[in-house]
C-alpha cells in the first residue's frame, strides 16, 4: 500500500508537467491527421484530449482521499475527520 501511495504523490506533484507532455502529445497527434487527412488518427487525438481533461479533473479528488488515508494512517480515525473538516471547509470535496 505504501508503494501505491508513493506512486500516487509522484503523479500528484509531476501532474501539472504530465498534463503538459499528454497534450503536447496529443498536439502533434491532431497535427499529423491534419496534415495527411487522417481522420481515423483525429478521433484518436479527440478522445485522448478528453481522457486526459476528465483524469486530470478527478486526479484532484483523488488526492484528496489520500490526504484522508494517511492522517487516519498516521493519526487515527479523529485525524482523518479532522482532514475532511478541513477538507469541507476550503470547499474542496464540492462535487464528490
Amino acid at each position: 500500500m505504501d508503494a501505491v501511495l508513493g506512486v500516487f504523490d509522484f503523479i500528484t506533484v509531476n501532474l501539472g508537467s504530465i498534463v503538459t507532455a499528454a497534450f503536447a502529445v496529443i498536439g502533434v497527434l491532431s497535427h499529423a491527421a491534419a496534415a495527411f487527412n487522417l481522420t481515423g488518427l483525429a478521433k484518436i487525438s479527440e478522445k485522448l484530449h478528453d481522457i486526459v481533461q476528465v483524469a486530470a479533473g478527478n486526479w484532484g479528488r483523488a488526492a484528496n482521499v489520500v490526504k484522508v488515508v494517511k492522517a487516519y494512517r498516521a493519526d487515527g480515525p479523529l485525524a482523518a475527520l479532522n482532514q475532511i473538516e478541513v477538507l469541507v471547509k476550503s470547499d474542496r470535496l464540492k462535487g464528490v
